[in-house]
């Protein structure tokens, strides 16, 4: 519904989280964001192509850097890895 008064109008979508699977099938595609701290709305198109290309049966898309590799994020998802108890994720 929308809420406001004058100049500002908020529109609030709300829907309970589906059940979290305890393990995912991931595919490797794409370089990350340009500018990884700004998620604005034209990241929904950026990333259409490889929502296009995901193979049938992988949960998520994770990105990565063209020179050495590195996983930085997925499409949908931030990436979080623990390797010998440290908590690790993309700069």
């Amino acid at each position: 519904a929308g809420v406001g008064r004058g100049r500002w109008r908020v529109w609030v979508h709300v829907r309970d989280m589906p059940k979290a699977k305890l393990h995912i099938t991931a595919q490797i595609l794409g370089a990350p964001r340009i500018n990884p701290l700004a998620k604005d709305s034209a990241w929904i198109r950026d990333r259409m192509p490889l929502e296009k290309q995901k193979l049938s049966g992988v949960d998520e898309i994770l990105l990565c850097t063209q020179n050495n590799g590195e996983l930085y994020e997925g499409l949908t998802s931030n990436l979080i890895v623990i390797r010998n108890g440290v908590v690790e994720c993309a700069p």
